[in-house]
């Protein structure tokens, strides 16, 4: 039996996303990814997700990211580090640079 929890990761990994905008349940999907029986398990979940994605418990919450004293220095993260190190192999290439123009409104 699934349960919404279960329904959500199922549709996740099928790259269909589901939301709560002002009550109502919204998704987010590749067009024809949601099948009719996907459809079907929405509908029966309806309420359990709502409630689910409105009111997430405790355990479900991401822990709040605490700022840390000011340092001189701080350790570079481990993709940091990988691009310093291309970049001195090669010498100041421009392989990870992806320029273009962007337009906000």
């Amino acid at each position: 039996m699934v349960n919404a929890s279960q329904l959500i990761q199922n549709l996740n990994e099928k790259g269909i996303h589901i939301l709560v905008e002002q009550g109502s349940l919204k998704t987010k999907s590749p067009k024809g990814s949601i099948t009719a029986e996907l459809a079907q398990q929405i509908r029966q979940f309806k309420k359990e997700l709502i409630a689910f994605l409105s009111h997430p418990d405790e355990s479900q919450q991401m822990p709040r990211i605490e700022p840390t004293e000011n340092r001189e220095t701080i350790p570079l993260s481990y993709a940091q580090q990988r691009l310093w190190m291309l970049d001195q192999i090669e010498s100041g290439a421009s392989h990870y640079n992806m320029p273009f123009a962007l337009t906000l409104k």
